[in-house]
């Protein structure tokens, strides 16, 4: 290789590394949360989006020496760990990644009445308030219950 290619294979090397900064080679973007029993991929390219690495592996500890069992159907809610490398093995990043797998919880209220029991034509208040510790919103608009 003549003198003007080898500086030119050199400036165009520097180039392509100079760009390359701690902490941008692997970018996480959590993970939607998801509803038991639908799971988390996390070797979706959503999840990784904007990373400079080409190689993903997936790990249960921050010093990569776990693997993910199942990377592609992660059920348990946690922090994991997804490393990045390059073409090159280069920018080997470590960065941990939040997935959050919300349970099931069944619909129950409690209806509660202002008086009970009422004569007829007594106006009463029901309440419905939630068993379980779930939000509830106050819905009006029955004007006339007639037993």
């Amino acid at each position: 290789m003549n003198m003007k290619r080898q500086a030119l294979f050199l400036i165009l090397t520097l180039s392509l590394f100079a760009g390359k900064v701690a902490g941008q080679c692997v970018v996480i973007n959590t993970p939607a949360a998801v509803c038991s029993p639908a799971t988390v991929d996390l070797t979706a390219p959503a999840v990784t989006a904007g990373s400079l690495a080409t190689a993903f592996t997936y790990w249960t500890n921050a010093g990569a020496t776990t693997p993910l069992a199942s990377p592609n159907a992660v059920a348990i809610s946690g922090t994991y760990y997804i490393k990045g490398t390059g073409i090159d093995l280069s920018c080997p990043d470590i960065l941990p990644v939040t997935v959050t797998i919300n349970p099931l919880l069944p619909v129950s209220v409690s209806i509660g009445a202002s008086a009970n029991p009422i004569c007829a034509g007594t106006p009463v208040t029901f309440t419905a308030t939630p068993v379980n510790g779930a939000q509830h919103q106050r819905i009006s608009g029955i004007t006339e219950l007639h037993l």
